[in-house]
């Protein structure tokens, strides 16, 4: 029987493959705003916003029931968590649809974009494919696949970022990006399809019993994700009720980020995760809670220093990524990265 890699490899191989991809990532930002309107840019991050938001609201958590059940059970119940979970997602987005048919203009509206009153066919396709391709990072994770945690992320941007470049070239307006996003977005589901076809494929029995322990679980998740959500986006809705589209767009560029340092979290998140939930199964809080203090130390040591050498750095990452009609979100930038100064207690892992 093979050994089981390393938690440090583990999380080795997924920071390699973020970092590779993450490159290609920032890539497509820096070309659309060169190609197209600051108002087509607000917009295209007005419809990220949104996007991303009903994305992960809808999501309530699910996939955390994988990094909890995944582990500690055969491939049948591998094959039923994984059909559970999809079959979540799609009651909420049946929901949701029924929800946004009735009431999807009013609601556009009132939070103010009005201007996806002729693009919400295209939203709606993008949530759904989003919403059910989501557990894809997850499923590699869990797996403990080395070359599919390194291969995939470089491939899924490099992929995404020729999507854009093609997209743009034919449609050199708001549609072009707006049309990338949605191709890509079907392309991932697709392939997540593919890759999980061996556990989708099996008969499907729903099991009221791991349902209920599933639902009982992933509730808090659920809680505070959307809890997250409002705490994290209220600010960008809100004053999305007060400036046009185009000052979005400048807004919006503030919450870059500081580039490798959410892979290099989530890498090391990702591994674990799962480790820790094995841990608490076995009533070896002690040891759970030493792996947490590990992963606090590794991910502050890099924080720290990334944070006050990308503070010193704004003006110029936000003129070289997005040109000097950009250099107004520099200082909104230089605010928000303190917050991750917080993020490297990885708080998250404590739920």
């Amino acid at each position: 029987m093979s050994k089981s890699p390393s938690l440090k490899k583990q999380a080795k191989a997924i920071f390699i493959g973020r970092f590779i991809g993450t490159f290609f990532q920032f890539l497509i930002p820096a070309i659309i705003v060169r190609l197209i309107s600051q108002e087509d840019f607000g917009i295209f991050r007005q419809f990220q916003l949104l996007g991303a938001t009903l994305v992960g609201v809808l999501g309530m958590g699910y996939n955390s029931s994988l990094f909890y059940f995944y582990p500690i059970s055969n491939f049948v119940g591998k094959q039923k968590i994984i059909q559970q979970t999809q079959l979540l997602f799609s009651i909420n987005l049946l929901l949701f649809l029924i929800i946004f048919y009735f009431y999807g203009d009013q609601i556009l509206i009132f939070l103010n974009f009005k201007e996806f009153l002729d693009l919400k066919l295209y939203l709606l396709f993008y949530i759904a494919f989003m919403l059910l391709s989501s557990g894809i990072d997850v499923i590699f994770t869990l797996e403990k696949n080395l070359i599919l945690n390194k291969i995939y992320p470089p491939i899924d941007r490099i992929l995404r970022f020729l999507i854009f470049l093609i997209s743009l070239a034919i449609y050199p307006d708001i549609k072009g990006p707006i049309y990338a996003l949605l191709f890509y977005a079907f392309i991932r589901l697709v392939f997540y399809i593919f890759h999980t076809w061996s556990y989708l494929k099996k008969h499907f029995k729903l099991d009221l019993i791991l349902l209920r322990k599933q639902l009982i679980y992933t509730f808090p998740f659920g809680i505070a994700i959307i809890l997250n959500m409002i705490s994290l986006k209220f600010d960008k809705f809100f004053i999305n009720q007060y400036i046009t589209p185009k000052e979005f767009g400048v807004y919006s560029i503030a919450f870059l980020g500081i580039p490798i340092l959410g892979q290099f979290f989530q890498s090391i998140h990702n591994v674990v995760v799962p480790q820790i939930s094995i841990f608490i199964n076995e009533n070896k809080t002690n040891l759970a809670t030493e792996l947490w203090k590990k992963t606090v130390d590794k991910t502050s040591s890099v924080t720290i220093p990334a944070v006050f050498l990308f503070w010193l750095l704004a003006n110029e990452i936000i003129t070289i990524l997005y040109t000097i009609d950009y250099i107004e979100a520099a200082n909104y930038y230089r605010i928000f990265i303190f917050s991750f100064l917080i993020s490297m207690f990885s708080y998250n892992l404590i739920l």
